[in-house]
This record gives C-alpha cells, sequence and structure tokens, in this order.
C-alpha cells in the first residue's frame, strides 16, 4: 500500500462524527475510546492486520475508524447495527474512504434502541456465511439484551467465526464479589430485579437499558456454543470491585475461542431444553396485565387485598404492601431459591407440587421451568389470588384448597409429583412431624425445603411420634385471621438435625445444606433433599 493510502486511513482514524451521533458513544472521548478499544484487541485478542473482523453493533463507527490504519488494505471489516443514522453516517464517511470496510443495516427490534424493528432478535441471522472471521467483537450490545437474545446471538458468532478464531464480548457480570459490591452500595448499578433464571435488569419499566448475568451461567453457555474462554475475564470498573489501576474499560471483558473441532448443534428437542428457551422476555410475560387500563389495574389492586407486589413492563405496581416495612420492593420473578431447585432437579420435564402457593409469586417463577404444577393452600383467598395473578402471566397451573395437616389419603393421586417446593410452610404446622414422614409417598425425586428451625437450647418440648421421641420449640402462631401466620394457636419448630433424618426416613437419602441464614424470627435453612 503506498504512503497516500496509509496517510488517508490515518486521517480517517482521527475522523469525529456529528455530537448528535456520537452522544452515548463516549461523546468527547469517542476517539480516544476507540483508540484504546484497538489496543485492547490486540493485547487480549492477539488482532493481527490481516484479520478478517466483524463488529456487531458498530455504532457510527468509532471501532472502524480506530482500525483502519490498522486493517488498512490487508484486513478486512464488516459491521452493522440497528440505527439508521449511524450506518447512513458510516457508508457515506468510512465505507467511501477505506475499501475494505462495509456497513450493514439491520432492522432487529430492541425496545431500548429500535422500539419499531421488524425483525425479533432471538431469530435474527447474522448476514453472513459460516467460519468467516478472524475476529468477533461486541461491546456494550449483549448488556441490552434478554436471554433468548442473548442465546441466539452467541449461537451466530460462534457459527460466523473460523475455527481458532476468537471473540471479544462485553457484560455486567454477577458473581459473589460483585454482589458484595453492590450490597455495599459501591457498585454502579443495582440489578435488583430479576425477570428470567440468571438474567437481571435495572429498570422494569425498560428492562433492555441495562441487563446483567450470572457468571456462571455465561460461561455456561460458552461451552454449548463451540466456543472456550481460555483467559481469565477481564473485569471492568462498573462493579468497583478491581484496582482502577488495573481496569481497562467500564464493562466486563469475557474472550473466547471457537473449537477447532466441528462444533456439535443442538437439536430442536436438545434447544427445547435450554434454560431460557421456553421463557418469553419480560413483557411477553406480563402482557395480560399490560392490556389492563390504569383504573382497571387500581380496581383489582382493590378488589384483592394483596400482601405482595410485582411491576408490570409500564412499571406499574400489580398487588400491594402488606403493612409499612413488610414486603416493600417488589417480589423477584423467579426468587432465587427457584433458579437453584432448577440447577439441583432439572425441571423441564418435571411436575412439581408447591405446597403453600401463597398470592402466585412463586408459582409463576416455578410455571417458567417445569412442564406441570399443582399448587396447593390451605386459605380460599390464596388460592384466588394465586389464580388471578398466574392468569395475568400467561400461566394456568392446577390450584387448590388443600389443608396439608388433614388426613390425605384421598388425594395422593393429586399430590403425586417429581419434585416439591416447600418454602415457608413447615414452621406454621401443628404436626410437622408426620407431615416430613408422609411426604415420600407422594415426591418421587426431590424436595426443596426452606423453613425455619429450633436451636437445641430452645427445644424444650417434647412429643412423640410412631414411637420416638422429638424435642420442639412452641411457637405462637396469630391464628387463621392473620394471612402471615399457622392456621392454629401454636406451631412446632423442629431441630434442624430431626429435619434431616426425618427426611432421610421418608426416602430421600440425600440432603443437602445449602444455606444458613438468621431472620428476625429465628434461624432458618434451605435444604435440597433427593431420592436416589
Amino acid at each position: 500500500m503506498n504512503a497516500t493510502k496509509k496517510e488517508k486511513l490515518q486521517e480517517l482514524s482521527d475522523l469525529q462524527p456529528p455530537s448528535k451521533l456520537i452522544k452515548g458513544h463516549g461523546g468527547e472521548t469517542f476517539s480516544q475510546l476507540g483508540h484504546k478499544w484497538v489496543e485492547t484487541f490486540k493485547l487480549l485478542a492477539d488482532l493481527q492486520p490481516d484479520d478478517t473482523v466483524l463488529d456487531v453493533g458498530c455504532g457510527p463507527g468509532r471501532m472502524a475508524l480506530a482500525l483502519a490504519p490498522y486493517l488498512g488494505e490487508k484486513g478486512r471489516y464488516e459491521g452493522f447495527d440497528i440505527k439508521p443514522k449511524d450506518i447512513a453516517w458510516c457508508k457515506q464517511e468510512i465505507e467511501t474512504r477505506w475499501s475494505k470496510s462495509r456497513f450493514q443495516l439491520v432492522d432487529i427490534k430492541n425496545e431500548h434502541y429500535n422500539s419499531t424493528g421488524t425483525i425479533s432478535a432471538d431469530k435474527f441471522k447474522f448476514p453472513y456465511e459460516d467460519n468467516t472471521f478472524d475476529f468477533v467483537f461486541l461491546t456494550s450490545v449483549f448488556t441490552h439484551l434478554l436471554p433468548a437474545d442473548l442465546f441466539n446471538y452467541l449461537q451466530e458468532v460462534s457459527r460466523v467465526l473460523k475455527p481458532g478464531g476468537s471473540c471479544l464480548i462485553t457484560y455486567f457480570l454477577l458473581n459473589e464479589s460483585i454482589r458484595n459490591s453492590i450490597q455495599a452500595d459501591k457498585a454502579r448499578f443495582s440489578f435488583a430485579h430479576n425477570p428470567q433464571p440468571h438474567c437481571y435488569i435495572e429498570k422494569p419499566e425498560n428492562p433492555e437499558d441495562a441487563v446483567a448475568y450470572d457468571q456462571e451461567f455465561i460461561c455456561n453457555l460458552y461451552s454449548q456454543v463451540g466456543l472456550n474462554i481460555e483467559k481469565p475475564i477481564s473485569f471492568g470498573g462498573w462493579s468497583r470491585t478491581v484496582d482502577k489501576n488495573e481496569v481497562r474499560h467500564g464493562q466486563d471483558i469475557i474472550l473466547a475461542v471457537k473449537s477447532d473441532s466441528k462444533q456439535i448443534k443442538p437439536s430442536e428437542s436438545e434447544s427445547n431444553q435450554l434454560p431460557f428457551n421456553n421463557f418469553k422476555n419480560q413483557r411477553n410475560q406480563i402482557k395480560f396485565i399490560d392490556f389492563l387500563s390504569d383504573s382497571d389495574l387500581e380496581e383489582l389492586n382493590n378488589i384483592l387485598k394483596w400482601n405482595c407486589f410485582v411491576v408490570d413492563s409500564n412499571g406499574r405496581r400489580f398487588g400491594n404492601q402488606a403493612w409499612q416495612g413488610k414486603r416493600s420492593t417488589p417480589q423477584i420473578i423467579p426468587d432465587k431459591r427457584i433458579v437453584l431447585m432448577n440447577e439441583y432437579f432439572s425441571l423441564a420435564d418435571k411436575e412439581v407440587l408447591e405446597v403453600g402457593c401463597f398470592e402466585g409469586i412463586h408459582t409463576i417463577g416455578l410455571s417458567q421451568y417445569a412442564s406441570k404444577i399443582t399448587a396447593i393452600d390451605s386459605r380460599i383467598e390464596n388460592v384466588v389470588k394465586t389464580i388471578v395473578r398466574c392468569s395475568l402471566f400467561g400461566h394456568q397451573p392446577n390450584v387448590f384448597k388443600l389443608d396439608i395437616e388433614q388426613d390425605l389419603s384421598n388425594y395422593q393421586e393429586l399430590l403425586a409429583a417429581d419434585v416439591m417446593h416447600h418454602v415457608g410452610v413447615l414452621y406454621h404446622l401443628k404436626d410437622p412431624i408426620t407431615h416430613l414422614l408422609e411426604l415420600g409417598k407422594y415426591i418421587r425425586r426431590g424436595i426443596m425445603l426452606d423453613t425455619h428451625y429450633a436451636l437445641e437450647e430452645e427445644a424444650k418440648e417434647v412429643c412423640e411420634v410412631a414411637g420416638k421421641q422429638y424435642y420442639y420449640k412452641k411457637y405462637r402462631e396469630k391464628g387463621y385471621q392473620d394471612v402471615f401466620s399457622g392456621m392454629y394457636d401454636y406451631s412446632k419448630w423442629l431441630k434442624l438435625d430431626d429435619i434431616v433424618s426425618l427426611l432421610k426416613e421418608s426416602g430421600f437419602d440425600k440432603v443437602d445444606i445449602v444455606e444458613k441464614r438468621d431472620e428476625r424470627n429465628g434461624p432458618r435453612v434451605l435444604l435440597m433433599a433427593q431420592k436416589s
């Protein structure tokens, strides 16, 4: 390449798009950030001047401008984006001056950037042949994608990469250290809302504004699509967990290499078992609520005296707060314990029995995973609320009024299930011992049990069941009139060792104590019990 072309490409790298285009792409630091990213590509991905490169979500050409003098006439650059003005500027100002570059406009729907798009992101096929690129990068793209869209993009990245090619993608990742930083109010975002398993958002009213994922979940996805993460994750500055002198960029960076072996694509049936493919995005999950007018929703909230609430895609409250300080934030769907339950028992083809459905929050979360849900509760108002809430979320579980402390011999067919969800119920029972001993009759595979328990020094009362003595703590209940209490005047809190031994006696020979925690009313435990 002659000196004139080199000079022109060097001049091109300093070109600045109009200010209205670079807003949101670094503003005054637009060019500086572009050059910094190119240095990152060289450092982490060993980018070479003759590489064929794909820029997914190229915007107004920040990376293209910085890459132009490096790739020159030896390499090749392709970029696509959903913003017409960005692509129009790139085609006019960059493509005409750099013959090895090409920009394409794609009309993908994204509620944050392109709400009128005609192509669904979870079905979009990158406009390139298989095994085309040496290097693919996506910066600040997956931070705006919900799970089904993200997985499709990751599959497409793997498809268009050459064997041995690498990809660099930025995320907001969540792990223990980062969660601790969020809890300490150090991180830039809180990601307090959990609309889908492993997926967390900042704004329920605009889910795709900022999206975070569990780190382990993302790493598992890479292995599913034939991408190997061969270098440590480079964590960004957003979470305030890394020394600022070691931070290169704001978001977390994963670099991966496509396997040299032929990628094995999942069959249609296998693909449908992937954890997020059975979920609609948040807006589809709650579209039935969205159909309600403000006055209809207000009337519904007044007709049924809810004790916990969620929000719809417009940020409107569905449900109420029991009293000041009680359940004062929207409930997470699905609850993190349900996510863990799915990891233990793989619920996709399982029948689940939910004991104590309350107002249907957990029922909705379980419905996102399991093939069939049967939910029971001893209060008729909870049965009605569960049916209403699930219906508005697009789910139709079987919901029944049933007191689990009565004789259940006539209900064995109804109660039979693979897995039981048992949260916040055992410590409200008058006879939890017999209840635990009976569970093995109905449950074929396993139980998730979350309950309060009595400490050794608290268990001063004694009772005898089936010829064996059990010590327990007598707990005063408020009675049927209080929705957060048990059905009787008092309940028995068992010792943790006895809970474990009773589960084993009922046929669940493997019992894992997953978590212990201290709560206002006393110590609490999360158990996973399985039959071999």
